[in-house]
Order: structure tokens, then sequence, then C-alpha cells
């Protein structure tokens, strides 16, 4: 059972999440992205896996040869709120690159969602810890959910999928006793919050 936990703990790390969220968009087809060419899609997915994921995980591993976290996941709080300032600022530097670049607004407020909760929790991780899994999580299924009016493939599946995979992770994160159960449902509410808040513009001109 711990293997599972320590599996999807690590398959869904929240610094994977915005690579996933990205490929979500392209796959579900949202108006604004129907028509952006493979060679387009390909490239924005690598600037997000680069700057969102790579970056911070890059940043991350440095931190851990330096001493400065314990592990890959972070798990102490009192050594999380670098990584999340370099996560937001890797964040903050792709919007600033899509919105260089002239990226649909529904993956730019995406980002922006994700960098907001980014924020917030490295500002609650000051004195609490909240589940950046769940965040992360809650974030993925808000995003879902805004595209239901816009996307060209029907999300009732994958933001059924992404319910259960956020249930699944918010369990192995218990039964790896990493956080209480307030924590997951904080990180919850967070996610969903900031993401829904980010994308409001968006949904409201559909």
């Amino acid at each position: 059972m711990r293997g599972w936990s320590l599996f999807w703990s690590g398959f869904f790390h929240p610094i994977f999440l915005p690579t996933f969220v990205a490929l979500l968009a392209f796959w579900l087809q949202p108006f604004e992205l129907l028509y952006y060419p493979p060679q387009l899609q390909m490239m924005i997915l690598l600037q997000v896996f680069v700057m969102a994921t790579a970056l911070p995980m890059g940043a991350v591993l440095l931190l851990m040869r330096l001493n400065r976290v314990s592990s890959v996941m972070v798990e102490n709080r009192s050594e999380r709120s670098l990584p999340y300032l370099i996560q937001a600022l890797c964040l903050a530097s792709l919007v600033f690159v899509f919105r260089r670049m002239g990226v649909a607004n529904v993956l730019v407020m995406s980002v922006v969602g994700a960098m907001l909760a980014v924020l917030v929790a490295w500002y609650i991780n000051r004195r609490w810890k909240i589940s950046a899994h769940a965040i992360g999580m809650g974030g993925m299924v808000a995003f879902i959910f805004t595209l239901n009016q816009s996307a060209h493939q029907p999300v009732f599946l994958p933001l059924l999928f992404a319910i259960i995979f956020a249930g699944i992770v918010g369990s192995a994160r218990l039964q790896l006793q990493a956080h209480s159960p307030k924590q997951i449902y904080a990180g919850y509410f967070l996610g969903i919050s900031c993401m829904l808040l980010a994308m409001l513009p968006y949904w409201l001109k559909i």
C-alpha cells in the first residue's frame, strides 16, 4: 500500500501538473486552441515542461545537494518556502513568455491560476503546512471544469477521472502521513479557488 501511495504521490507531483494541464488543454481543444498546428502545440508544451517542470525540479535537486531541502517531496514545512518562491517565479516567467508570443488566454490564465495558488501556499506555509499535491489536483479539476462550455471534446470523463485521481492522491498523502485531512481539504479548496478565479474572465467571455 505504501508503494502505491509513493507512486501516486510521485506521478502527480505538483511540479508535473502544469505540463499535465497543458496536455489536457490541447486534448480537449477549447475553441481558442482548436486550430493550433501540431508544431506550435509541441513548442508550447516544451516551454511549459522546461519552465514550469524542469527548471523548478532542477532547483529542488540543487537545494537537496546544498542540504537546503531533505527530499524531492520537500516534506518539512520549514523547507518549502524557497521552492514555492522558485516555482512562482518560473510560472511568472512562463506567463510573460506566453504573453509575448500571443498564446491563447485559456493557457495563460491556467498558468496564472497555478502561480496564484503557489503564492498563497507560500504565504500560508509561513504558519501552517498545506498540501501542495491537493492544491495541484484541485487546480486541475477546476481547469477541466472551466472548459465545459468551450471544449471541442466532451469533458465529462476527463473531469470524472481528474476527481477520482484527486481523491487517490489525497488518500496517498494521508497514507504516507505527509498531511492531515485538514491540510488535504484546504489544499483542494485553495487549488480550485485560485484556478476558478484566474479562469473567470475567460469563462465569462464564452
